[in-house]
């Protein structure tokens, strides 16, 4: 598993340990596995940011493909991919698909060989990025390690732009692990910048980062756009 699912698993498991046990006894199991060696209360991450009010880039993939957005009869296939791939993803299809979410597929000789997912939440990390109505959450972007390299998933990252710019959001927000560098490149090669900062427990228990610090985070990391 990489390093920003597991990231993303842990947060999820400290967000319900926090709902059904409280803060009191969340700090006491943490404290103590502290002491032993075995949880970190800091992670660095990387958050994304593109602008959907300037033109969006063209791209081009290395192979013939189609995109097309994802529907409920494509379910099947994307769960098979989920399995060969051990994508932890696969819960989240459906409520994609019922949210209404930008969710693109890229589709080569008929076969589903790549996807990514953004559309409106309250908040990302767990609670621990808050974001504006006319934001969109980066939710998700997957294609498999043997078709890697071919501008898939800047083509994808472009698709789910369009279709955002289009329903009138303003930017998307998203974030990855630090280490997941596949990722950040094809993000970086479809105009999406970046800003690394660390995540804490804490921050994603309490208020978490404010729409303001977020404006702030998104126009430090808009220069390098520019």
């Amino acid at each position: 598993m990489s390093t920003s699912n597991q990231t993303q698993n842990l947060i999820k498991k400290i967000v319900m340990y926090y709902k059904r046990y409280g803060l009191i006894m969340l700090v006491r199991d943490v404290f103590s596995k502290i002491k032993r060696g075995r949880v970190l209360l800091f992670e660095k991450v990387v958050i994304t940011y593109c602008p959907l009010t300037k033109p969006i880039l063209d791209m081009t993939p290395g192979i013939p493909m189609v995109m097309k957005k994802a529907c409920e009869e494509d379910l099947d296939e994307l769960k098979e991919l989920a399995d060969r791939y051990d994508d932890w993803r696969l819960y989240d299809f459906l409520e994609w698909l019922r949210r209404g979410d930008a969710f693109i597929l890229a589709i080569h000789n008929g076969k589903i060989i790549g996807y990514a997912c953004a559309g409106h939440r309250d908040n990302i990390l767990g609670g621990a990025i808050k974001l504006k109505k006319d934001d969109a959450a980066g939710l998700a972007a997957f294609v498999p390690p043997e078709y890697r390299g071919r501008r898939i998933g800047p083509c994808l990252d472009v698709a789910v732009s369009e279709h955002l710019k289009r329903q009138g959001y303003r930017r998307v927000v998203g974030w990855v692990g630090l280490s997941n560098y596949s990722a950040r490149k094809a993000h970086m090669r479809a105009g999406v910048a970046e800003h690394i900062t660390t995540i804490s427990v804490f921050q994603i228990l309490m208020n978490g980062i404010s729409n303001s610090m977020l404006d702030k985070i998104c126009k430090r990391a808009g220069r390098n756009l520019e």
